[in-house]
C-alpha cells in the first residue's frame, strides 16, 4: 500500500503540472494569434489527445501481443518513460531558474539553486507518493487561489473593445493547431502513476485534460480582454496580468503570485522525480530506493544544465514525439 495513490491526489498533481506550463513559459515564443484562434486550436488539440488516450486505453481496439512480448515492450516503454520524465524534470529546473532570473534583480547562484531545489524535491520523491501527491492537493488549492486573484484583480481592466478578430480564421486555426500541438510529459507521468491508484475509482486523463483546457480558455480570454492585441505578443501573458492587476489597496500582487508559482514548480519537479523513480524500478530490477533517486536526480541535473544553456522551443517537439511513442509502448497489452 505504500505506493498507492488516491485518485483525487493524482488529479491535483497532474493538473498543477499541466497548468503551470501555461503560466511560466520563459522559453516560449509569442502566440501571434488572437484568443479566438488559440482557444479553438486548444480545443482541437485537447480532443486529439483525448481520442488518442481512448484508443490506447481501449482493450477492444488496441492491438494485443502475447504476454511475454507485451511485458518486454512495456518494460522498454517504462525505461523510455524514465528517461523522458528525467529530461522533463531537467526542463522544469531550467524553467524555474529562468523565471527566478526574470523576477529578481540578483537571483541565487546556479549551483546553489540546483542543490536547494534538488534537496527539497528529491527528499519528497524519496519519501514516496504520500509526500508528493498529498502536497499536490495543497498546492492545487494555492494555484486555484492565485488564478482566482489574477482574475479578480483584472476585472476592472477588462474591455470588450480589446477583443481581436482574425481575418483568416480557418487558416489561422489550422496553423495554430499544428504549431501548438504538444503532448506534455505530465501525461506520461499520469500513465506511470495511474497503475498505482488505490480503489476501483480511477481518475481519467479526459477529466484532467478538460479542466486544463477550461483553465487555458479562461486565461486566454482574460489576457485579451485586458491586454488587447498586445496579448498575442506576450511570451508570458499570465505573469503580465499578475503585474498589471490590483485588488483594493494592493497594487502589486506579482510577488504573491510568483511565490505560489514557484511552489507549484517545486511540486511538479518532486512529482516528476517520483514518477521517474517508479518507471525506472519497473524497467530495471534490483535497484534500491536510494540508488534510483541518485540516478534520476543526476540525470535530471544534467538535462537541467543542458536546457539552461541551450534553451530552445524545439524541445516541445521532442517531448511530443517521444511522449506519444512512450504512451503507446507502456500501454501495450498481452493476449488472453
Amino acid at each position: 500500500m505504500k505506493n498507492k495513490i488516491a485518485s483525487q491526489e493524482l488529479f491535483s498533481a497532474v493538473y498543477i503540472s499541466l497548468m503551470v506550463e501555461f503560466i511560466l513559459r520563459p522559453f516560449a515564443q509569442a502566440a501571434r494569434y488572437p484568443a479566438q484562434i488559440t482557444i479553438m486550436s486548444a480545443i482541437i488539440n485537447t480532443a486529439i489527445i483525448i481520442l488518442f488516450f481512448g484508443i490506447i486505453m481501449n482493450k477492444n481496439i488496441y492491438v494485443k501481443f502475447n504476454s511475454l512480448t507485451a511485458e518486454k515492450i512495456s518494460k522498454f516503454g517504462d525505461f523510455i518513460a524514465f528517461v523522458l520524465i528525467s529530461a522533463a524534470t531537467g526542463e522544469s529546473f531550467a524553467v524555474l531558474w529562468s523565471f527566478l532570473q526574470q523576477i529578481s534583480d540578483k537571483g541565487p547562484h546556479l549551483i546553489v539553486f540546483i542543490l536547494l531545489t534538488l534537496l527539497v524535491t528529491a527528499h519528497a520523491a524519496h519519501k514516496g507518493p504520500y509526500s508528493v501527491t498529498r502536497s499536490a492537493e495543497i498546492i492545487f488549492i494555492m494555484l486555484l487561489t492565485s488564478l482566482l486573484i489574477v482574475l479578480l484583480a483584472n476585472i476592472q481592466n477588462m474591455r470588450l473593445e480589446n477583443i481581436v478578430f482574425s481575418d483568416n480564421y480557418s487558416k489561422d486555426v489550422f496553423e495554430a493547431t499544428f504549431k501548438g500541438f504538444y503532448f506534455s510529459p505530465a501525461l506520461i507521468v499520469w500513465l506511470v502513476l495511474s497503475k498505482n491508484i488505490q480503489g476501483d475509482k480511477k481518475v481519467k486523463p479526459t477529466t484532467v485534460l478538460i479542466f486544463v483546457a477550461i483553465g487555458y480558455i479562461i486565461l486566454s480570454v482574460l489576457s485579451e480582454l485586458v491586454l488587447g492585441e498586445f496579448a498575442a505578443g506576450e511570451n508570458q501573458p499570465v505573469y503580465t496580468l499578475a503585474r498589471v492587476g490590483s485588488l483594493s489597496v494592493f497594487k502589486r500582487l506579482d510577488s504573491f503570485h510568483s511565490f505560489i508559482w514557484m511552489v507549484v514548480m517545486l511540486g511538479k519537479i518532486a512529482l516528476y522525480l517520483y514518477a521517474a523513480k517508479l518507471a525506472l524500478s519497473k524497467s530495471v530490477s534490483g535497484l534500491s530506493n536510494n540508488k534510483s533517486i541518485i540516478i534520476i536526480a543526476g540525470l535530471a541535473v544534467v538535462f537541467g544544465f543542458i536546457f539552461i544553456f541551450l534553451a530552445t522551443p524545439a524541445i516541445k517537439i521532442w517531448f511530443t514525439v517521444f511522449g506519444i511513442l512512450t504512451a503507446v509502448l507502456i500501454t501495450v497489452k498481452g493476449g488472453d
